[in-house]
């Protein structure tokens, strides 16, 4: 995604900021618009050769430079904290269970209204004035008329002149409070368990309350915020424990500016649900493949793709595909289990009924991504895949052919995990185990495949008796894995006499010592 961009209806390319990226279902980006009205225009463009790095703008809070104190859209903790999005480091701590969880607009936070609670901090506690907020909160149906749950607060008590903070009471009405000053409205009905959209401010002594983009006409206040030395705090207050808020919030705003009532209504209309705000055309552009060609998956384990592009191709076809996987050359799904790992680049060809003209390219033919002909690599399109190896399993088998001084030791790699092994075995008069270190010999046998195995082993000595046990090596487990068990032998007798070889010495360019010893 670091090609997205945003252009208004004159060209001007718009500062946006990513809320949640998902590359196989629903994004959530956050666009800043120079002016909005109803002939405004929003073109989303992407698919560039060129913009392969994200602007500098996307995730530094320029998207929220117009006023905003800090914005919170509680789509993920991370280190339990919700980030602030204007980047103005306002990091709400999350308390207990505080969880993020799907909500109005993709995650919100989730409060169980018995410890749960975000502290914003002391900064946004203290916005000075005018301030407004803005927010999507959720009540229960279990809700108890009068129990005064906290949805803001940063005040010391109730009684104070400090700070401020809002509440719900009984006949649904909503409290807000400035100092020592309080101010009700009815709002909606918190049993319905629905989310709902309130926006509140203050310019002076003048409040201002908005529910679900409606002006409720907020009466003066008798007094105007005060600063606190109290944090702000979400879904409690500092004095009266027992009032936290059962329910949810979500994408919490505050500005340091009265915003209109247009600006609300629009902001309303733009996140509720079934909005009708905004429309959509068509995607435009050439046909391209949307869907990732960068993918992984491991032996053994059951894969899926489906292949998606602009456009309504007809046909598909994926070329050289490792083993265990097949395609369907009507709906580009590419599923199954690999059984051999490695890095396979699987050239695809898409094609369509049409000729989109001269947008996907010049010529009069129904038009096709990617080429049949494998040796026309300029035209090729691939999908690379990854299939990881899985840990391979080797076990030790009883030997054959024991001679004087030699034998037949047999394995059986019964799964080699996608990919050749290497495989040891390890052997000697007494028995090491699975450390190799305690082994006297060790013998290479090579790379092998799936299957049995048997290896020749000389230089052993008469009426003696060894011990032996074999060993696997793959990517996946490069530290070797050991058969279960080993196997152990002795040579037979000889009668006649028996020459040991000994290591190589001094060896030069053009001469060496050869030894050996008569046991």
């Amino acid at each position: 995604g670091n090609d997205l961009r945003f252009f208004d209806g004159t060209g001007r390319e718009l500062e946006y900021d990513v809320e949640k990226w998902d590359t196989s279902g629903r994004s959530i980006i956050w666009v800043e618009m120079v002016e909005l009205n109803a002939s405004s225009s929003l073109l989303a463009c992407w698919g560039s050769s060129v913009e392969s790095s994200a602007p500098t703008y996307r995730g530094d809070g320029s998207t929220w430079s117009n006023n905003f104190s800090g914005v919170w859209h509680f789509n993920e903790k991370v280190a339990g904290k919700f980030t602030d999005s204007t980047g103005k480091g306002n990091f709400a701590q999350a308390y207990y269970d505080s969880a993020a969880s799907s909500s109005q607009i993709g995650n919100g936070v989730i409060l169980d209204g018995t410890d749960d609670y975000v502290d914003l901090g002391g900064t946004v506690a203290n916005s000075g004035s005018p301030f407004m907020l803005s927010f999507w909160v959720k009540g229960h149906s279990s809700y108890s008329s009068g129990s005064y749950e906290r949805i803001l607060s940063s005040k010391t008590s109730g009684a104070t002149t400090d700070g401020w903070g809002l509440y719900e009471s009984s006949n649904n009405r909503l409290y807000m409070k400035i100092g020592a000053s309080a101010k009700w409205k009815q709002v909606h009905n918190w049993v319905d368990a629905q989310w709902h959209h309130l926006t509140f401010g203050i310019s002076g002594n003048q409040g201002y309350l908005y529910a679900d983009g409606v002006d409720t006409s907020l009466e003066t206040f008798n007094q105007s915020a005060l600063t606190t030395q109290n944090n702000l705090l979400l879904g409690k207050n500092s004095y009266n424990t027992a009032a936290k808020w059962t329910g949810g919030f979500d994408e919490l705003q505050i500005s340091s500016t009265i915003r209109s009532a247009d600006w609300v209504k629009a902001s309303y209309n733009n996140q509720k649900s079934n909005q009708s705000l905004v429309g959509y055309s068509s995607v435009t552009g050439p046909r391209i493949i949307t869907s990732s060609l960068q993918l992984a998956s491991t032996v053994g384990q059951a894969f899926d793709y489906n292949m998606t592009t602009i456009g309504s191709p007809n046909s598909y076809a994926f070329y050289d595909l490792p083993g265990g996987l097949q395609f369907n050359s009507s709906t580009g799904r590419l599923q199954g289990s690999p059984v051999v790992a490695g890095l396979f680049s699987i050239p695809v060809v898409v094609g369509f009924a049409n000729d989109d003209g001269n947008i996907t390219d010049l010529d009069a033919n129904n038009d096709q991504i990617g080429t049949h002909n494998l040796s026309d690599t300029a035209n090729q399109v691939a999908l690379n895949l990854t299939v990881l190896a899985t840990t391979p399993a080797i076990s030790t088998l009883t030997q054959t052919a024991v001679a004087a001084t030699s034998v037949s030791m047999e394995g059986n790699l019964t799964n080699w995990g996608g990919e050749p092994c290497d495989v040891r075995i390890y052997y000697g008069t007494s028995n090491g185990g699975t450390s190799a270190s305690s082994w006297q010999s060790a013998f290479e046998v090579g790379k092998r495949g799936q299957g049995s195995f048997s290896q020749l082993i000389g230089d052993l000595l008469p009426q003696t008796t060894y011990y032996y046990r074999t060993r696997a090596f793959n990517s996946a487990t490069p530290g070797g894995v050991w058969s279960s068990s080993g196997s152990s032998f002795t040579t037979l007798a000889s009668s006649i006499p028996v020459v040991s070889n000994s290591p190589v010495y001094n060896a030069t360019g053009t001469t060496a010592i050869i030894r050996g010893t008569v046991p």
